[in-house]
């Protein structure tokens, strides 16, 4: 097994396949594995400055009920290796999205698998399933739009996992940190997860 980095440009054909738009699509390399995992120290501990004013942490809560997963364990290459930023994934148990925290809906993709959300100097992305931009809306039900203020434990999103399963598609949720490099330590908690229960903790140096 070779363990050396690499440098390796973001996919962006992948990522513009994905639905993502171009503003959210970043083109300088990122220092990965060869296995497509970040090293342990990058993984847990991302970027250099904090902007939290005078909070010192800032906590995102699970967003779905289920089983809290390294991005790793991701079926998906782009989210596995941490492209698009600090990354964890959670298999649902149910198919409701709930905001992690108060702030506001900074954008509701047109297919409506994926929200961002901006958390007091924190911006996220909960992106349901892999690849599901393909099925262009089919199975999600969104309760919010984009510019809407939304409070913690409110219902955003709601999806129909079996029927997304039927279709071919995984239903593996990443929650991603896009602004990692710009913020201090991050750490995730894992394992079984009902929505509103701690999963990351994002500390101010």
């Amino acid at each position: 097994m070779i363990n050396s980095t690499i440098l390796t440009p973001f996919p962006t054909m992948r990522l513009h396949r994905a639905g993502f738009p171009d503003k959210m699509i970043k083109t300088w390399p990122e220092v990965i594995d060869f296995t497509g995992k970040r090293p342990e120290k990058e993984r847990y501990i991302i970027g250099l400055f904090s902007k939290f004013g005078k909070k010192k942490e800032a906590l995102i809560t699970c967003p779905i009920s289920g089983e809290a997963i390294e991005a790793s364990q991701i079926e998906d290459e782009t989210f596995a290796a941490g492209i698009l930023g600090f990354t964890v994934g959670v298999r649902p148990a149910e198919g409701k999205v709930f905001a992690p925290a108060d702030g506001t809906v900074s954008m509701l993709f047109d297919t409506h698998h994926a929200i961002g959300l901006e958390i007091d100097g924190v911006e996220l992305l909960i992106h349901v399933g892999v690849d599901t931009v393909s099925l262009e809306g089919k199975h999600f039900t969104p309760h919010i739009k984009t510019g809407d203020k939304v409070q913690a434990g409110q219902l955003l999103l709601e999806f129909d996992g079996a029927a997304i399963e039927a279709a071919g598609y995984h239903q593996t949720t990443a929650v991603i940190v896009t602004n990692a490099d710009a913020l201090g330590e991050i750490h995730s908690e894992l394992g079984p997860k009902t929505h509103g229960d701690p999963l990351l903790h994002i500390m101010k140096k």
